[in-house]
């Protein structure tokens, strides 16, 4: 006999598969769901039983067997034209540290599939206390391949390039940047971050930069605007003097905080502040391709 939070599960987890299954989309495995209670396959029944005559045997399809099921609520909210815009969108991720891990897991998550993830670092110990991916499993293991393989088990269909080299000045060519719809600059190396604003400014790629979140404890202090706008910044102000004269770049979309940062030689993070920055790179994806649809 199953207790009654069990069998609330079972009953919640069993209307959403009444509700996928009035649906015509068949799931990956082109069966329905009435084709998967016929086979009676043992390792997808849950059975739940009450009183002597009564008997219920449900027939579980996992989650990630159907578009529709993970998209549902995005498509509800935006419409399946957007969705598709969304989905088929191209985005190059610089990064997968503190911020760029939840940045890849926003993008996932909104449905993105071609992503271009680039990161050589492997995870540490150091790692755990603000990188979404950091885990006792992980260690020691490359952060774009975890992040693959993690994007797998939300959208099997996603497509994810991963690159595991250190970007250089040298590799940000017009041929580079012009393959990507968006990219996205969650890496800490100064250098490649001003090549990144100069060339994307001149071939017209939509990027976004975020800028220091270390030292800092307040995310709602975070906001999108031009390099050019930002104070309190010392990463950002070391920046805007390298581009100093390149009024384009300059106009370049950053994630920035208008918290002044604590003081200290030692870089310190608690998560909350590098997980708000990652979800505002992605955002900007997402709204801009909105906000396009609707010019």
């Amino acid at each position: 006999m199953l207790d009654e939070k069990k069998k609330d599960k079972i009953l919640s987890k069993f209307d959403l598969f009444k509700k996928y299954n009035k649906l015509k989309n068949k799931n990956s495995t082109g069966a329905t769901l009435g084709n998967v209670v016929s086979t009676k396959e043992k390792r997808n029944t849950v059975r739940y039983s009450k009183g002597r005559n009564r008997k219920f045997i449900f027939y579980l399809i996992p989650f990630c067997s159907g578009e529709i099921i993970m998209n549902e609520r995005i498509i509800d909210y935006i419409g399946e034209e957007n969705f598709r815009k969304i989905e088929n969108a191209k985005v190059l991720l610089i990064g997968l540290g503190g911020v760029g891990g939840y940045t890849f897991e926003a993008l996932v998550r909104s449905g993105i599939k071609f992503i271009t993830v680039i990161d050589f670092d492997i995870f540490e110990n150091s790692n755990f206390n603000r990188q979404i991916y950091a885990t006792i499993d992980t260690l020691n293991n490359n952060k774009a391949q975890i992040a693959a393989l993690r994007a797998s088990k939300i959208n099997p269909e996603a497509k994810i390039t991963c690159l595991e080299k250190k970007l250089s000045q040298d590799d940000i060519t017009k041929e580079f940047v012009t393959e990507y719809d968006y990219i996205l600059d969650a890496c800490d190396d100064v250098l490649v971050k001003v090549e990144l604003m100069k060339a994307c400014s001149l071939y017209h790629v939509k990027l976004i930069s975020c800028m220091g979140t270390a030292n800092r404890l307040c995310p709602e202090m975070l906001e999108i605007t031009s390099l050019k706008k930002t104070f309190n910044d010392p990463l950002a102000k070391k920046i805007r003097t390298l581009l100093k004269g390149n009024s384009k770049a300059l106009q370049t979309k950053v994630v920035w905080s208008r918290e002044v940062p604590k003081k200290q030689r030692k870089l310190g993070t608690l998560c909350m502040t590098p997980m708000s920055a990652g979800s505002l790179l992605a955002s900007f994806v997402i709204r801009d391709i909105l906000e396009t649809e609707k010019e």
